[in-house]
């Protein structure tokens, strides 16, 4: 898993983005105004303005990445793609990482090898740890002062460790 997402404490809400934390409080009111608010998200990622508008406020190490040109253009491809239907799929997925998971963590039987940067904005670490402590199999992999973007920095390493497992 790289920078997975979990239910979070309200501590945590706190060190969120701007828009997530937004997008959280919202998500405690129900469907309506969360959905109201990621179509007008949507709107801004896929105008002129794209994720680095909309992240702002995001650590340094994913504002350098997202100052990148050729990030921009990909980015704002998948956005479009991604939120091509509309922002239901977002709300939906949204409101189910607020609230508790339907299922216990403990019982996964796989081993699982996490990835996550220690200043990751959108998906806090202290929440990926919360998580890690109750997997029966994990190996939990940190990077020190990156943000949410760590796969796009360190992707060649975790595909090259995926890919030796198979051999």
């Amino acid at each position: 898993m790289v920078v997975g997402g979990t239910p979070l404490v309200p501590e945590e809400v706190a060190q969120l983005v701007g828009v997530n934390a937004r997008g959280y409080a919202l998500a405690e009111q129900g469907w309506e105004p969360l959905h109201e608010f990621l179509v007008d998200v949507r709107m801004r990622l896929l105008s002129e303005e794209g994720m680095q508008g909309v992240l702002s406020d995001a650590p340094p190490s994913d504002r350098a990445i997202m100052s990148d040109p050729v990030w921009q253009r990909m980015s704002r491809e998948n956005i479009a793609e991604t939120l091509r239907q509309g922002a239901e799929g977002w709300t939906d997925e949204s409101l189910a990482m607020h609230g508790k998971w339907d299922f216990d963590p403990s019982e996964v039987q796989t081993s699982v090898t996490w990835w996550h940067g220690d200043d990751d904005k959108n998906a806090p670490l202290s929440a990926a740890r919360r998580v890690v402590a109750t997997l029966p199999k994990v190996d939990l992999r940190t990077w020190h002062d990156e943000g949410h973007f760590v796969s796009l920095t360190h992707d060649k390493e975790i595909v090259q460790e995926l890919l030796g497992r198979s051999e």
